[in-house]
């Protein structure tokens, strides 16, 4: 291996690691009754369609009500977590 794909897989690793931070490898989830792999694709897809329903509730309460400000932060930490494992799966697939 020639030192610049050494240096490449150290520079994957360590953005991976970045990116992934404060989740366990190797977790599985249960979606719809089967177990797959944190991060999944079909893991990916009950998230999505957890945080639009979640927005949807959100929207429903009135603006700067306590209750939207919950749904709210569930909202934003959801979004946050969509956004590090699609960057962890898109560095994973390079």
């Amino acid at each position: 291996m020639s030192s610049d794909n050494k240096l490449k897989v150290l520079i994957t690793e360590a953005v991976q690691e970045a990116l992934v931070e404060g989740i366990v490898p190797k977790v599985r989830v249960v979606v719809n009754g089967q177990e797959v792999p944190f991060g999944d694709g079909e893991h990916l897809e009950e998230l999505y369609k957890t945080y639009e329903g979640l927005s949807k509730v959100r929207d429903s309460y009135p603006k700067g009500s306590g209750v939207r400000q919950t749904y709210s932060h569930a909202c934003t930490r959801l979004r946050k977590l969509l956004e590090t494992i699609s960057k962890k799966s898109t560095v994973e697939n390079s």
